[in-house]
């Protein structure tokens, strides 16, 4: 038998309003480290990747949801993924309309691979409140976060 875990909130209205408040504040995060504390775009990067690790070990490591350990990793992928699209502009000259599109389809596919790869019926696919304890499927649904 199979293990689930519900490490993940309900999806109401209040998630959506504190998910996009967690996306807003991971943006400002990042710009405020880099510029206003003066840690550069590389240091910030590398500091908060290192940050957004631990947060996953510890989200991955609950057993049920644990709302400071979902949210924080909330808030630390949007200032990673913030600074990931700051390094591909800045540093290596990506134009914006490039990275807009490779994380589109990138989302796109992580969506294909959760509704192609989960044993429940269509209509629930994206609705789904429980993730398998298996950890590899637990890192395809924090990537489409």
């Amino acid at each position: 038998m199979t293990t689930h875990f519900n490490r993940v909130p309900k999806v109401t209205a209040d998630f959506w309003i504190i998910k996009l408040l967690a996306v807003t504040m991971g943006e400002t995060a990042a710009d405020y480290l880099a510029v206003n504390m003066g840690l550069g775009l590389t240091a910030t990067s590398l500091l908060m990747t290192g940050v957004l690790a631990v947060a996953l070990t510890v989200q991955f490591a609950q057993k049920r949801y644990v709302p400071w350990a979902y949210w924080l990793a909330v808030v630390l992928i949007s200032v990673v993924g913030t600074l990931v699209t700051d390094n591909l502009v800045d540093t290596f000259g990506v134009q914006l309309i490039t990275t807009t599109w490779v994380f589109a389809l990138a989302l796109a596919a992580t969506f294909h691979s959760i509704t192609s790869s989960s044993p429940i019926p269509t209509s629930c696919k994206f609705l789904r409140q429980q993730t398998r304890s298996n950890l590899p499927d637990l890192r395809i649904r924090w990537t489409a976060n």
